[in-house]
């Protein structure tokens, strides 16, 4: 899993990139000749949301644990979904949140409730003396949980976030993200509040 996520990273950022430059190559006169053409998103980030519909990219901490890979749709220009996995020291995570933004130019805030899974596969590395993130071992897991090493914690993650949006020149189309996620464990609600950021490409 591990493997898997480093290349998708490695391919969303080498990918963007190369839409990014909008190189193109031009015979004139049998001499080659090398043009960019940036694109350019008209109107706000609301307007940004309603041409690109479709992002890839990567984020770290929150509910991802330690870093994870994810898409999201633009349902409409102030309602979007995200999903994707993510791993942490021993442990893979799931996550899904549903993000509600206000209007704004280059930055739009947000509001966005999720949920999340972190479990261990398999019978698990043996017993636990120490967690990344820290919270997870002294608030999420139970003494059973760090003797096996094996546990299975759904998370709630109510969030505050901010997203700037690149709306011209080579890197349109690029997001990147910061928020504020509230960890609660559904199992006994313990709280564990911590934040995240990431980036993400939108065609």
């Amino acid at each position: 899993m591990r493997c898997w996520i480093l290349v998708l990273a490695a391919s969303v950022t080498g990918f963007s990139t190369m839409l990014a430059s909008g190189a193109v190559l031009v015979e004139e006169g049998g001499v080659s000749v090398t043009s960019s053409s940036y694109s350019t998103i008209s109107g706000d980030g609301l307007g940004f949301h309603r041409q690109r519909k479709v992002g890839f990219g990567i984020a770290g901490a929150g509910p991802w644990g330690v870093l994870g890979a994810h898409l999201e749709l633009n349902f409409t220009s102030e309602l979007s979904m995200q999903t994707g996995i993510g791993m942490g020291a021993g442990f893979q995570t799931f996550a899904l949140q549903l993000r509600k933004f206000i209007p704004g130019k280059w930055f739009l805030p947000y509001m966005a409730a999720g949920v999340a899974r972190w479990y261990t596969a398999g019978d698990g590395d043996g017993a636990i003396n120490e967690t990344t993130p820290g919270f997870l071992g002294n608030r999420f897991l139970n003494d059973k949980e760090r003797r096996t090493g094996r546990f299975s914690e759904i998370l709630l993650t109510p969030t505050l976030g901010i997203q700037y949006l690149q709306l011209s020149g080579e890197w349109a189309g690029s997001t990147l993200f910061a928020e504020f996620n509230l960890l609660i464990d559904v199992d006994d609600f313990v709280l564990g509040p911590t934040g995240s950021v990431g980036y993400s490409y939108f065609f």
